[in-house]
């Protein structure tokens, strides 16, 4: 009989044991499903703000919330007979044009004359019907004149691209055409929306394919060593484009007006399509560069 109490109570302090083992087990065992849990939750949250965030073209986190405003004011704008200039403690600015062929042959040492100092020239564009990539007929003509009186000149490109890949075949294009060129300004993105009757092949396409494609020909032109810039209106930029996904990018801005109202950060502004420059028999359109200063 003692021999059976004393197992008996050593079977008792087992299982008492046994009992405070698993007591002490219990605590851990519930933390482990709390760290799953906050882990399960963190990544949840992640792939949230990846799927709003998440730059598509890039693969880089953007900041959606913010866009960096200009520092322009407009009070130090000076119109002289319909040319424009700016002058602040940090920002200066230069006069310049945008042609294409249709503008028609063009006296380029008369718009010199003119005060003109930089020139941005159409080199090519697709069609919006059939997409086929063209050279503006005047192109040649236009940059050898240009560069001839002494400005400075950039190109820009009217794109009807409906895919990453026709977007790609275009800076493609560009960038070939322009091995045998010299500039001194960006290489720009031009895609417009035309009336709905034109059935253009551009207006098929979605905001966020119009935001990928420019972005897809934007980063091949910087790739190539040029500086990309996006053209577009203030009207339209928001529609046709996702701003949020193109900030990296310099922007040239139309808005045909005595003020621009843009309120974001732009390298250049169209203000007129309608100017009237010696050296030029039809209207012309007016731009202005502005400059930090050094």
């Amino acid at each position: 009989m003692a021999a059976k109490r004393k197992y008996t109570r050593r079977k008792r302090r087992t299982r008492r044991t046994y009992r405070r083992n698993k007591s002490n087990r219990m605590p851990l065992f519930l933390a482990g499903i709390f760290v799953l849990i906050v882990c399960a939750a963190i990544t949840s949250c992640i792939n949230r703000q990846d799927d709003y965030e998440y730059d598509p073209v890039t693969d880089v986190q953007m900041n959606t919330e913010n866009r960096e405003y200009n520092m322009y004011d407009m009070n130090n704008l000076i119109s002289n007979n319909g040319i424009y200039s700016y002058e602040d403690d940090n920002y200066t600015s230069q006069f310049g044009v945008d042609v294409s062929e249709h503008n028609g042959t063009i006296d380029w040492a008369a718009l010199k004359a003119d005060g003109v100092q930089f020139a941005m020239i159409r080199i090519g564009y697709r069609g919006y019907d059939q997409g086929a990539i063209s050279e503006d007929a005047a192109f040649e003509r236009n940059i050898k004149g240009a560069h001839d009186a002494g400005m400075q000149v950039g190109v820009y490109f009217f794109s009807q691209a409906v895919s990453e890949d026709e977007a790609a075949e275009e800076a493609k294009w560009v960038i070939e055409r322009l091995h045998s060129e010299t500039i001194d300004l960006p290489v720009v993105y031009d895609m417009e929306m035309y009336s709905d009757e034109t059935n253009a092949r551009g207006n098929t396409t979605t905001r966020e394919q119009r935001t990928t494609d420019a972005a897809v020909f934007l980063d091949n032109i910087a790739n190539a060593g040029y500086t990309p810039m996006l053209y577009a209106s203030t009207g339209t930029y928001e529609t046709v484009f996702d701003p949020q996904y193109l900030t990296g990018y310099q922007f040239w801005v139309a808005e045909y007006d005595t003020v621009c109202s843009y309120p974001y950060t732009y390298a250049m502004w169209q203000y007129s399509e309608s100017g009237s420059l010696n050296g030029v028999s039809t209207n012309i359109d007016l731009d202005l560069r502005l400059l930090p200063k050094q």
